[in-house]
C-alpha cells in the first residue's frame, strides 16, 4: 500500500497575518468645543486633547500642537493638533480660537442707599461708589460723576449720576437720588452729617474715637472696604469709646453706624 504524507507549511500565511500593517490613524478628542471664544488681552490656556488608537496604547501616542494664537490682538486663530501612533499613522484636528473685544461693562455699587435723605442747608458730600470689571478688576479710581443737580438750599429730589469705563471702552452708569428736606425723618441719614457723627483722629493709624449724637447702647458699627467687603463689625459700640484699627491696611474705608433704625455714614482714612 502506498502512503502519502502531506506537509503543509503555514509560515507564509502566519507571517502575513502577524505582520499585517496598521493603517488606522488615532482618533483625537479636543476636550473642548471646536470653536472657543477669548477676550482680547486675557490669558488663554490651551487645553491639550487626548487620542485613542485601535492598536497603540494612549500613552504611546504622540500629540503635537502648532498654534498662532495671540490674545493681544483681535482675530481668528487656529490650534492644530497632530496625533501619531506607533505605526506612524497620524491624524489632525483643528481648534478655532476667536479673540474678540471685551464687551462686558463694569459693575457699579453705590456706597449708601439708593436715595439719601439730607437736611436742607447742610453741605452735601457724595457718598461715592465702588466699580469692578471682569477684566480690569477694581476700577473705582476710573469712576467720574457726570451729573449732579443737588441744591442743599432748596427742598426737593435731586440725583447724581456716576459713570465707570473699563480699558476696553465699555461703560456703565449708576444713579443715586438725594432728597433735600427740612427734617431727615427716614431710616437713612446722609453721609456727611458731621453734626451727628465725628471720627477723631481722621486720618488715623491705631485708634479712633467715634462720637455720635443720641446713641443707644445697641449701636451697630461696621467698617466696609472700598470694594464693599465687611472688614470689621460690632453689635454694641459705646459712644465716644476708643476703637482699635491697628489691624486695618492703609486705605479709605466706610464707617457705618446703625442706631435706633437710622444709619449714619462717614469716611475713615487709615494711613501708614
Amino acid at each position: 500500500m502506498l502512503k502519502f504524507i502531506f506537509v503543509i507549511t503555514f509560515s507564509t500565511l502566519a507571517s502575513g497575518l502577524c505582520n499585517a500593517s496598521d493603517t488606522i490613524p488615532p482618533v483625537i478628542n479636543l476636550r473642548t468645543a471646536g470653536t472657543v471664544y477669548v477676550t482680547v488681552k486675557s490669558v488663554y490656556i490651551s487645553v491639550m486633547p487626548t487620542a485613542t488608537d485601535n492598536v497603540s496604547d494612549s500613552s504611546k501616542i504622540v500629540i503635537k500642537k502648532t498654534s498662532d494664537v495671540d490674545t493681544d490682538f483681535t482675530g481668528i486663530y487656529y490650534e492644530i493638533f497632530t496625533a501619531t501612533d506607533e505605526s506612524n499613522n497620524s491624524s489632525s484636528k483643528t481648534r478655532i480660537v476667536i479673540v474678540s473685544r471685551d464687551l462686558t461693562p463694569p459693575v457699579i455699587k453705590l456706597l449708601g442707599p439708593d436715595t439719601v435723605f439730607h437736611e436742607r442747608g447742610v453741605p452735601y458730600i457724595s457718598q461715592g461708589v465702588v466699580a469692578t470689571d471682569n477684566m480690569d478688576g477694581n476700577i473705582t479710581n476710573a469712576v467720574v460723576k457726570i451729573f449732579s443737580d443737588v441744591n442743599v438750599n432748596v427742598n426737593g429730589l435731586y440725583k447724581e449720576i456716576f459713570k465707570a469705563t473699563d480699558v476696553a471702552g465699555n461703560s456703565t452708569e449708576a444713579t443715586q437720588y438725594v432728597k433735600i428736606s427740612d427734617q431727615t425723618n427716614t431710616n437713612s441719614v446722609s453721609f456727611n452729617r458731621t453734626s451727628l457723627i465725628s471720627i477723631s483722629p481722621n486720618p488715623a493709624k491705631d485708634q479712633i474715637r467715634i462720637n455720635m449724637a443720641n446713641t443707644s447702647a445697641n449701636t451697630k458699627l461696621n467698617i466696609i472696604s472700598m470694594d464693599g467687603k465687611l472688614i470689621m463689625e460690632t453689635d454694641k459700640y459705646h459712644n465716644n469709646s476708643l476703637l482699635s484699627i491697628g489691624d486695618l491696611e492703609p486705605c479709605i474705608y466706610f464707617l457705618v453706624l446703625t442706631d435706633n433704625l437710622k444709619t449714619y455714614y462717614s469716611k475713615l482714612v487709615v494711613e501708614n
